[in-house]
């Protein structure tokens, strides 16, 4: 990776860490209000509170899901009925609205809308009885998604497609084992106005019967598709504000657009829903940082979340959920390329009471990744990791967290010294 791609990452990195932890003044940063305003949306605790306290009509009796519940249950999928797309279509401005600005369409969470649109399905799906009586909880796992016109070759954008077939969960993981219920269930929304179809990335979901090892999450192949299983998926064509449901055991991948399609790419939003009672879910096959989704009980990053709690998330909360979403599947977005957090604090610094989103004071003189390399006696590598924009305070240094800082140390000393590196920075913050 190029030295310049890599500082960039670093940089951008710091920012989302920052909003995971709810610091850095991103919360109070003007764009949201200034976008909401633009694009006719609403932003803020107050605004998401009184949304959610208005009348709506009942949701569908439960068995009016008799069907959607047995298709689940034996082809591993289904595709609700739109239950607003006028939200579904606020959803699209949102996440359009947030790439104007070259940030992740994930960004689109801070915005009362999106919240709108996922407690609706939270409501529907606890009237529906699909995830049991005991009521629902929507896990931290959100996330949206907007494809664009690529050509091959091209840099992967952070919200793109995720075209590689997986399952989100292990069998065992998202059902009862004794009994084989049920207790989670993943949800995936298109919200642009053609809906998702098979040439602008309509989501493909292999079905239970056509998958030999769907119930054996103890086999060594459970995590892992072959193409020639991926090639026999159904494509969930559905139209603007549908709710494409199925089992987290499933095997599915998103669809790319076609550069023939006469449509636009489509545009989305997901999340995974858990039965209340049930363990939270542990995404731990599909490719996510270990460690990230593990927050929220008795952590400092978002968690599960119910009906109740949802009506009063802050924005700073919000963008909690945004930036996990980010952290936890850069590595398939090296370069991080449609996410310029680092720009945008800087072109609001003055908003943002004169320092900006994410800086951070500076640091006493003997604090810095210079006097640590001229303790460890690893001085002459210096030079080579300011070309990587590491220099400067070991309090900035270390908040890249131990992987991503070691993973950048690695282009320039062994391993054992990006250990040394890392363990003597950390002991100059105590």
């Amino acid at each position: 990776m190029p030295a310049s791609v890599f500082s960039k990452l670093l940089l951008e990195m710091y920012e989302l860490q920052d909003m995971y932890h709810d610091e850095g003044g991103w919360a109070d940063n003007p764009i949201w209000k200034a976008i909401a305003a633009e694009h006719d949306l609403t932003v803020g605790k107050d605004s998401l509170a009184k949304s959610l306290a208005i009348e709506r009509a009942s949701p569908e009796p439960p068995q009016s899901h008799t069907q959607a519940q047995e298709e689940i249950n034996t082809i591993g999928y289904t595709i609700l009925p739109p239950l607003n797309k006028n939200l579904a279509a606020a959803v699209s401005r949102a996440i359009a609205a947030v790439a104007e600005h070259n940030l992740p369409p994930v960004f689109a969470l801070v915005f009362d809308e999106a919240w709108q649109l996922l407690d609706e399905q939270l409501e529907a799906l606890e009237a529906s009885n699909i995830l049991g009586t005991e009521g629902v909880v929507l896990e931290a796992d959100i996330n949206c998604w907007k494809l664009t016109e690529t050509t091959p070759g091209s840099v992967k954008r952070v919200g793109g497609n995720f075209s590689n077939p997986h399952r989100d969960l292990r069998y065992d993981q998202c059902h009862e084992v004794a009994t084989d219920k049920l207790t989670a269930l993943s949800l995936w929304v298109p919200v642009n106005k053609a809906g998702a179809t098979a040439c602008n990335g309509a989501m493909r979901c292999l079905p239970i019967n056509q998958d030999p090892l769907f119930f054996c999450p103890d086999h060594p192949d459970h995590m892992t598709t072959s193409p020639t299983l991926a090639s026999q998926a159904a494509v969930l064509v559905a139209e603007q504000g549908s709710a494409c449901c199925w089992q987290p055991s499933l095997i599915h991948y998103g669809g790319s657009y076609s550069p023939s399609s006469s449509i636009p790419p489509r545009m989305s939003i997901a999340a995974t829903f858990r039965a209340a009672e049930a363990p939270r879910c542990k995404f731990e096959g599909n490719g996510v940082r270990s460690g990230i989704g593990e927050r929220g009980e008795g952590g400092d990053g978002p968690g599960a979340i119910g009906r109740k709690d949802l009506s009063c998330l802050t924005v700073g909360q919000r963008l909690a959920y945004a930036s996990k979403a980010v952290l936890s599947y850069s590595h398939w977005y090296p370069g991080m390329e449609g996410c310029d957090l680092v720009s945008l604090k800087n072109n609001n610094v003055d908003d943002m009471g004169g320092g900006g989103a994410g800086v951070t004071p500076p640091s006493p003189p003997e604090a810095t990744v210079k006097s640590v390399l001229a303790e460890l006696g690893l001085a002459q590598v210096e030079e080579s990791l300011i070309e990587l924009g590491i220099e400067g305070s070991v309090e900035t240094f270390c908040k890249a967290g131990q992987t991503m800082a070691e993973m950048m140390l690695l282009e320039v000393v062994e391993a054992e010294d990006a250990r040394r590196i890392w363990e003597a920075a950390c002991k100059r913050l105590k």
